[in-house]
């Protein structure tokens, strides 16, 4: 199943909901705790929507270098098996052709996806007609697609080592010498590179947003339900007033 930000976002979006039903009680709403006075209440909630985009501004850049890996992959096996053929036309051995296949073998096996792409079918195969799926940073398609690009850049760069130790590895063609083979090795696995780096980002956000959410006692949501609390107390369990507070929910996720 996609991981969702949906019961995150949903909290923060109740708190301002309990902060539009607090002001309808007007000054009767008046707790001695200052962290569930209203002004505290609303600056909780704008400090809890800018925890929800941090967290979402991380993931929009890693979808970024995510298309990014994908563009520099997109000719990668293509491009290795021209290489192949170009060196037929050095004066390489035979038996290192052999090897090159061997590897250029390996690189053409391995399936690389792409994690910012929803499923069209389900497990059963059956199409999905809701794409709109959000695929986790974190998750096993990521890790799953992480894998094969490291595998093809690893196999590449063994190409391109075998050849620069080769005798008679001489092409006319740029773009198939040593210096340009090593640039699109290393720029594969700055692609790689740059996506560790935003899932690390990802990850440092949501634990931010989490601490913030969740933090027992001072967290968005015990202070809501605090709130919630303090309100039940004021007017009374069976109130018209804590009946609408109490119908605005708060979920504690684990962190």
């Amino acid at each position: 199943m996609a991981y969702s930000e949906t019961g995150h976002n949903i909290n923060v979006a109740h708190l301002n909901q309990l902060n539009e039903t607090i002001i309808t009680f007007g000054e009767k709403y008046n707790p001695a705790k200052n962290r569930i006075k209203l002004l505290e209440l609303q600056a909780l909630y704008t400090a809890g929507n800018q925890q929800i985009a941090f967290v979402q501004t991380s993931k929009n850049n890693y979808s970024t270098k995510v298309d990014d890996r994908e563009d520099a992959y997109k000719n990668v096996k293509t491009f290795s098996t021209q290489i192949i053929g170009i060196m037929s036309g050095t004066n390489v051995s035979k038996a290192l052709i052999k090897d090159a296949k061997s590897i250029n073998k390996k690189i053409q096996g391995t399936r690389i996806d792409n994690p910012n792409t929803p499923p069209t079918t389900n497990q059963e195969g059956e199409p999905i007609e809701d794409n709109s799926i959000e695929n986790d940073p974190l998750g096993k398609k990521h890790s799953t697609s992480r894998q094969s690009h490291i595998s093809i850049q690893e196999n590449f760069a063994d190409l391109v080592d075998l050849l620069e130790n080769a005798e008679n590895y001489d092409p006319n063609e740029d773009e198939f010498k040593i210096p340009s083979l090593k640039d699109y090795s290393e720029n594969l696995k700055n692609a790689n590179q740059r996506i560790d780096t935003a899932v690390a980002q990802v990850k440092e956000k949501r634990i931010d947003r989490n601490q913030f959410l969740y933090t027992p006692e001072t967290g968005l949501v015990d202070t809501a339900l605090e709130a919630k609390d303090y309100i039940k107390g004021l007017f009374g369990a069976s109130s018209p007033e804590f009946k609408a507070a109490d119908a605005i929910s708060f979920r504690n996720f684990k962190q």
